[in-house]
């Protein structure tokens, strides 16, 4: 008799902090199993945790893994996000995917859209009717209410709150604990401070920090 694994083998692109971050959200899913960080940095074969290393560096990664590899971004940063978007995409395009990832403790409710690559870590809250794009990071304890739109490759960081009805463009960086009221329009490559409260529309490319949030500098 053959016995065949249950496990989907996923490699991690990236092994800084966010990559071990990601670790820690596969191992509690026991469907995965990592088989390595990608990651240019860093020399081949060196060890990040508990023997997982790194097997070759990212942008190449396509010369030696086979396309049906399923990847996770371990990237989260640093602002501005085109940096996690560019290599999506340029992962995308070689063919490989990135599955959503789902902390077991996150509150998912019906009526939630998420699109390929997001990845939800624990405590999160989607609420009825959000729209999650591609490669979004919604971070821990992290809450999003009903009705809202979360831009592909935003990052909205622990303890974030958007409340209801809220438009957020892409690659758009919420900073821990900051608030957005609700039925605000949150444009594309904005970057919103730590502990910020946001109670007005924010144009693209802009930097927003305080209580309430003032405009800072163009990005």
């Amino acid at each position: 008799m053959v016995l065949t694994s249950n496990f989907k083998e996923i490699v991690i692109c990236g092994s800084g902090g966010h990559g071990l971050s990601t670790l820690a959200l596969l191992q509690s899913q026991p469907q995965y199993k990592v088989i390595g960080f990608l990651d240019d940095t860093k020399p081949i074969g060196l060890e990040i945790v508990d023997g997982i290393r790194i097997i070759g560096d990212i942008r190449n990664c396509g010369e030696f893994l086979p396309a049906s590899t399923l990847l996770a971004l371990g990237i989260g940063g640093p602002w501005p996000l085109k940096q996690r978007s560019e290599i999506y995409n340029l992962l995308i395009d070689k063919g490989f995917s990135f599955p959503e990832l789902i902390h077991p403790s996150a509150v998912i409710d019906t009526n939630v859209l998420l699109a390929n690559g997001v990845q939800i870590h624990a405590n999160a809250t989607i609420r009825y009717g959000t729209r999650i794009g591609a490669n979004t990071l919604i971070n821990t304890g992290a809450i999003v209410e009903h009705g809202c739109t979360i831009g592909e490759d935003s990052v909205l960081s622990p303890r974030a709150l958007i409340c209801g009805n809220v438009q957020v463009g892409a690659r758009t960086l919420i900073g821990a604990g900051a608030v957005v009221l609700q039925d605000l329009s949150i444009g594309s490559d904005v970057l919103i401070g730590a502990s910020s409260l946001i109670l007005n529309n924010l144009k693209d490319n802009s930097y927003f920090r305080g209580v309430p949030g003032k405009s800072i500098d163009v990005i």
